[in-house]
């Protein structure tokens, strides 16, 4: 569509140059082109639409009261919620360390009950040893009996001396009296 225009450098301003709508002829084409609309009037019952916004004004302020009392209990729970983590993680670190204590004194368990079964062993080991020499004794001849009475006599001495020698005291460090009689050696002291 080509609109007339009035003449460049026309006008009251020396310095303007350049085409310009002529806006003083309307064409039939720009008419048909153009719609006109009436302005939206305001009902004249403002007083529901105020009351209506005040209503929602009140709902929201609802709204917003609901929403900071659900972000407070929120913020109590999460509170609440963090506190426990921690009282279960210090909890599951005490357990934690009490098992590995278990697991220590388990191992101690483990090492004592081996030395004892080897002591066992040892021990099934030195009766089984007792028991085959008691056999032999009780089924030795009557004529090796004499040397035997004669060995055990011997072993009753030394046992009667031993336990006479484990009443005695041994001095170290002092020195020994020149004393050849007992009696000046007891007067020194």
């Amino acid at each position: 569509m080509s609109l007339p225009r009035s003449p460049p450098g026309g006008g009251m301003c020396a310095g303007r140059s350049g085409s310009f709508l002529n806006l003083s002829e309307s064409h039939k084409e720009a008419k048909s082109q153009i719609t006109l609309r009436n302005k939206r009037k305001l009902p004249d019952d403002n007083e529901v639409i105020k009351s209506d916004i005040a209503e929602i004004k009140r709902q929201m302020s609802e709204m917003l009261d609901l929403l900071k009392s659900s972000k407070s209990e929120q913020t109590e729970s999460i509170n609440k919620l963090s506190v426990n983590v921690a009282a279960i993680k210090a909890d599951v670190a005490n357990i934690s360390s009490t098992m590995q204590n278990i697991i220590l004194e388990n191992k101690k368990i483990k090492d004592q009950l081996s030395k004892l079964s080897v002591a066992a062993e040892n021990t099934e080991k030195k009766v089984r040893l007792l028991e085959s020499d008691v056999y032999i004794l009780k089924n030795m001849p009557p004529s090796s009996s004499i040397q035997t009475t004669a060995t055990q006599n011997e072993i009753f001495t030394e046992i009667e001396e031993r336990n006479l020698r484990a009443k005695n005291i041994i001095v170290a460090g002092i020195p020994e009296s020149r004393n050849y009689t007992t009696t000046n050696r007891q007067d020194l002291r």
